[in-house]
């Protein structure tokens, strides 16, 4: 090698570690305010946790929350606006993959499922969620009939309901489910 090539392999070399230096530096600065801004509100938090200790909290409305799955996001759109509107939380998911994501970290009550996803059919989607939950209530939307029937026959309690969706249908669908076993 010769030495330009050698000054300029070390320079980049050199140049790189400095942005990372940088790099280093910014984020341990964040990390000293995070830390401060910890000490400073932990004492805080104690004391308030030590106060509410005694109080009954009762009555909380905690919303609902639903998984939509469905790789169409117009449809995601529309169903997150009519949920949201009716006080359900929601999440949503392209594909079987991320919906079992989101179902092994956060607690659903409900999923909408699309009988035809990109990475597998809803049904089978359905089965895993249901071993990983077996009291996760589930509707499934498709736009045959054909699966319809088949769905019906399911050994998983669900709802199957074909597209176009009606929003009055799906909600009253939705709380009768939700207030089962509530």
């Amino acid at each position: 090698m010769t030495r330009k090539k050698e000054k300029e392999s070390t320079d980049f070399i050199l140049k790189t570690l400095d942005e990372h230096n940088d790099r280093l530096n910014a984020i341990e600065k964040k990390l000293d305010n995070i830390v401060k801004l910890m000490n400073f509100y932990t004492p805080i938090i104690k004391q308030l946790s030590h106060n509410l200790k005694d109080t009954k909290i009762e009555n909380v409305d905690v919303p609902k929350s639903i998984l939509v799955v469905d790789d169409d996001p117009n449809i995601v759109h529309t169903l997150k606006l009519i949920l949201e509107g009716s006080g359900y939380s929601v999440d949503s998911a392209p594909n079987a993959m991320e919906a079992l994501r989101k179902a092994k970290r956060l607690h659903f009550d409900l999923v909408i499922v699309d009988m035809n996803l990109p990475d597998t059919l809803g049904d089978e989607l359905v089965q895993r969620l249901y071993e990983m939950n077996d009291k996760i209530k589930v509707i499934m939307i498709t736009g045959y009939s054909s699966y319809k029937e088949k769905l019906e026959k399911s050994d998983i309690e669900m709802d199957v309901l074909t597209k176009p969706l009606s929003p009055d249908k799906l909600l009253a669908i939705i709380g009768k489910k939700l207030q089962k076993n509530s």
